[in-house]
């Protein structure tokens, strides 16, 4: 059962109504714009996960703040024979302007609205990828709404 499991770490930088996003080059969402992350490593917290695999792809350096929620990805229709457990952070900027990286042939800042309608023409945004946003955003607004006055 070696490799039928994998987790993963994303970070989802949130910026002027901009969220941050890597075009992957190939795997199971070759081709589609998704938040930046990757396989978690031997030893390495999720949260340097996060923030490693957010670097490597687009050059970006973030500073995890906390988990928003965790899911499960598995398609038994497909090749890719394996679930995969994400993990999405919310991710603060620090500094670096998105450039491609590591698995990616795109990284570049992308406007909320614009998001929702990528989702919607062709998947270029997975559902699952539009529900880590939406969750992020709610969370951070329940967080904020939380905070003594």
């Amino acid at each position: 059962m070696s490799g039928k499991y994998v987790t993963s770490c994303l970070a989802c930088t949130i910026r002027n109504d901009l969220v941050l996003m890597v075009k992957q080059a190939d795997g199971y969402w070759g081709g589609r714009w998704i938040l930046p992350g990757g396989k978690l490593e031997l030893g390495e917290s999720l949260e340097d996960c996060a923030a490693r695999e957010c670097y490597e792809e687009t050059n970006v350096k973030v500073a995890v703040s906390r988990q928003v929620k965790a899911y499960v990805s598995h398609d038994p229709n497909t090749e890719w024979d394996k679930q995969v457990l994400l993990i999405c952070f919310e991710a603060q900027y620090l500094s670096g302007f998105p450039t491609v990286g590591q698995g990616v042939t795109g990284a570049k800042w992308i406007a909320l609205n614009k998001v929702k309608e990528m989702n919607w023409r062709d998947q270029e945004v997975p559902d699952i990828i539009l529900r880590m946003i939406t969750d992020t955003l709610a969370s951070r607004d329940q967080a904020r709404s939380a905070e003594p006055r």
